[in-house]
């Protein structure tokens, strides 16, 4: 249970005040838990809490303990006028900078409450689920008694194209090629790992009421996934996160930054430091005491654990024309796709980490949690609240014992070998920093992981990578166990970045499968298409020639729940309304041609 000392108000009045705007009156969530790691996953992309004070990362699974309070996603980036536009989330107490469900693809920028209340849940898929729901199109005797899941039929492949949406939202397998998701006839969700959950967010659906900035436009596609891999310590103890993001505007963003708060709570929130591991492109939280907390169950005790968010690959850099090479002092250090032979694929990894406080253990007013959207985007620039720069040493601040030069990276110990983080210039005073070295006053810390800067033209998509690792060394000596565990966690670390850049599950199989969302094709010669199916209120048909159609649909027993005829056409519209949810026949008859489609309503 986590009390912040800047919630002054009562459990009660604190849920009210976060459910104030746009989520009403409860937040969807589903639960990652294949492996050793139990952790909260909401559709609004502000994940590990419950909104009511209590932290939902709990590892190990079962063990009553979190490492995490909550991460949320921000970005920000400055149009041709100059003008801010900014979107994040830490603790709602206003209300969300985001919404459920996708925009209009056109540039307007919208999205209506059907839409939201279709789209205010997570979909949540295994791969047995699938591999049972393959066999039994192939063969349905084979897995007797199969039923295809709710979230396998409803998964969100489509969006609404009379509202503008674009007709492709998840990524599914088109086993008959027909370019429209259809479930009854084996095709399936394209996930990533042995369990996935997936969620659409967008921060124009209302006003930005946590930071007070104007809306980018953006429309999030979230993967929250993880492996059944216990014999890999790494991977028992590791969840992944797959964004896409789709600038949705008419407006391109330059300087341009994605960020990931964390507020990290080792056990006990009170008593934990920050750190960055430059090279492994991590910012992470660890016990900044030997002994976790006083013995409450949610505590660790000795040796606890550290805790890291690992930007595996974040956006593409803006393009120059060259393949640039890895190895150098600059964004290869950390970044993907660095002298690969291809151009222009080099995608950024952590490019600047800050920490900061919670208001009750701040040691200047600067250095705490930002309010304004101005705030928020000066922490992505690499400077505090008050415009001074984060500088190198003591706290990172000038009145806090920092020493310089100007740093991206706050405690880096000796992961910045080529002093990358100041400019390559060394530091004014002692290389390694951390939170130890400077024997600071353990709290409760925030981390910010933030990857850029880099263009965002209009009705672009961008993509971020990346994994919440954990590492615990529980046969250190008490007295340095929590540094032990430091240690454990970039060992860890190693293996999944190690697994993310190869491809190879170290229990089989790939990370990233080699299906990619089919391509966006027109319907084939002679063919009918549907859509969506599974359909609520409407049902889209579009046919390859024009002509004059019988349309029939039959119920799954064949009785005749619709007959109209069609005049010359190839477009037209179903109303479902009426029909019971189930399993239908569509049959369209024409001089020449018979059609059949199979579609669900929902």
């Amino acid at each position: 249970m986590k009390t912040h000392s800047l919630f002054v108000i009562s459990a009660l009045l604190f849920s009210i005040v976060v459910f104030k705007g746009s989520y009403g009156q409860t937040v969807p969530f589903s639960n990652l838990n294949i492996n050793n790691v139990n952790a909260r996953i909401s559709a609004n992309g502000s994940h590990f809490w419950d909104f009511g004070g209590n932290a939902s990362y709990e590892v190990p699974k079962g063990s009553g303990k979190h490492t995490i309070f909550t991460s949320t996603f921000w970005i920000g980036g400055v149009d041709s006028t100059g003008q801010l536009f900014l979107s994040a989330e830490r603790f709602l107490r206003e209300g969300g900078d985001y919404t459920y469900g996708p925009l209009s693809a056109d540039g307007q920028v919208t999205t209506d409450p059907l839409t939201i209340d279709q789209h205010s849940k997570l979909w949540t898929v295994s791969r047995t689920e699938i591999q049972s729901h393959i066999a039994w199109t192939n063969d349905p005797s084979s897995v007797p008694g199969y039923t295809p899941s709710i979230d396998i039929l409803t998964w969100p492949a489509h969006g609404d194209t009379t509202k503008g949406q674009s007709f492709y939202l998840a990524p599914f397998v088109d086993v008959n090629n027909t370019g429209v998701y259809e479930p009854q006839n084996g095709d399936h969700p394209l996930i990533r790992g042995d369990q996935a959950l997936y969620f659409i967010f967008n921060d124009a659906g209302s006003p930005n009421e946590e930071t007070g900035g104007t809306p980018l436009g953006i429309e999030v596609h979230g993967m929250a996934y993880a492996f059944y891999c216990p014999s890999s310590v790494a991977f028992d103890h590791t969840i992944f996160m797959h964004y896409r993001i789709i600038n949705r505007s008419p407006r391109t963003y330059h300087d341009t930054h994605i960020g990931l708060f964390t507020d990290f709570d080792i056990g006990d929130p009170y008593d934990d430091y920050v750190g960055t591991d430059v090279q492994r492109g991590s910012i992470y939280g660890y016990n900044g005491s030997p002994v976790d907390g006083t013995g409450a169950p949610y505590h660790y005790g000795a040796n606890p654990p550290a805790q890291s968010v690992t930007i595996l690959a974040g956006p593409y850099m803006d393009p120059d024309g060259m393949d640039n090479p890895a190895g150098q002092c600059d964004e290869s250090i950390n970044g993907m796709n660095f002298g690969n032979g291809i151009v222009d694929d080099e995608r950024l990894g952590l490019t600047r980490a800050m920490s900061f406080n919670n208001v009750g253990g701040a040691m200047h007013p600067a250095t705490t949690d930002p309010h304004t959207h101005y705030q928020y985007y000066t922490y992505f620039q690499g400077m505090w609240k008050d415009s001074t720069d984060i500088l190198y040493g003591g706290l990172g601040h000038q009145d806090l014992g920092a020493y310089g030069p100007a740093c991206r990276f706050m405690y880096p110990g000796d992961s910045d070998t080529c002093n990358w983080g100041t400019g390559g210039a060394p530091p004014n005073g002692p290389q390694y920093w951390t939170e130890v070295t400077e024997d600071n006053v353990p709290y409760d810390r925030r981390g910010l992981a933030t990857s850029g800067p880099f263009t965002f033209e209009a009705g672009e998509e961008q993509i971020l990578d990346f994994a919440f690792v954990y590492g615990r060394d529980i046969h250190a000596p008490d007295s340095i166990g929590h540094l032990a565990s430091v240690d454990a966690m970039k060992e860890n670390i190693d293996t999944v970045r190690k697994a993310f850049f190869n491809n190879e599950n170290p229990c089989g199989g790939p990370i990233i499968t080699s299906i990619t969302e089919r391509e966006k094709t027109k319907p084939q010669a002679n063919l009918m298409t549907v859509y969506p199916n599974p359909a609520s209120h409407q049902l889209n048909v579009i046919t390859s020639e024009a002509h004059s159609y019988q349309c029939r649909v039959y119920d799954v027993f064949g009785k005749l729940v619709f007959d109209k005829q069609m005049d010359h056409t190839n477009t037209f519209q179903i109303s479902t309304e009426a029909l019971p949810p189930g399993l239908y026949i569509l049959r369209l008859s024409s001089d020449n041609k018979e059609m059949t489609q199979k579609f669900i309503k929902r």
